[in-house]
């Protein structure tokens, strides 16, 4: 696969955080997307072993993929950083993006993952949540790494949504 625009090669890269050209990543990756014959499938098992191997739990600090490889703990950045690292491993062009997703009437900060299906189709995993794809709750606000995200920080708390309901839509 050669990328063709900045977007895709980045979304390739390996970092300092989504280590996807370390030997322990691609083993991993390797691993679970084992007779996988498409992306789709790729992605699907990355994101079942996510959802079934990493404990859901709040974690202070920087993500790494190959902390959250070894601790197999984390809440929805260090899932989204792991997956990006294992999609890349295996060279599924993968992004973070972060925003808000909506659930039991409210909204969280959350990170999760868009990755490339190929011809410009693209899927979004919440592997946290065990969503794939990711439902239409989920709003993108940043697509990107730490960097990025840290611009979205300085927004938190001074936001204001309102959910407004259309009663058309409402079961009857």
């Amino acid at each position: 696969l050669k990328a063709q625009t900045p977007f895709l090669r980045k979304a390739l890269q390996s970092s300092h955080l989504v280590q996807s050209r370390h030997p322990r990543i691609h083993a991993q990756a390797v691993s679970i997307t084992k007779g996988a014959n498409n992306r789709w499938k790729a992605l699907q098992a990355i994101h079942r072993w996510l959802f079934r191997r990493i404990r859901k739990r709040s974690v202070v600090g920087i993500p790494s993929a190959l902390d959250v490889l070894q601790k197999k703990v984390g809440d929805c950045k260090e899932h989204a950083t792991l997956c990006a690292a294992l999609a890349r491993s295996v060279r599924i062009p993968c992004h973070m993006v972060s925003g808000l997703a909506f659930l039991r009437g409210r909204f969280y900060f959350r990170a999760w993952c868009g990755c490339e299906l190929g011809k410009g189709k693209w899927v979004t995993i919440d592997s946290t949540w065990g969503q794939f794809p990711a439902d239409v709750s989920h709003i993108a606000f940043i697509r990107g790494g730490l960097n990025q995200q840290m611009g979205l920080m300085q927004l938190m708390g001074k936001l204001k949504l309102i959910v407004v309901e259309d009663p058309s839509l409402q079961r009857k």
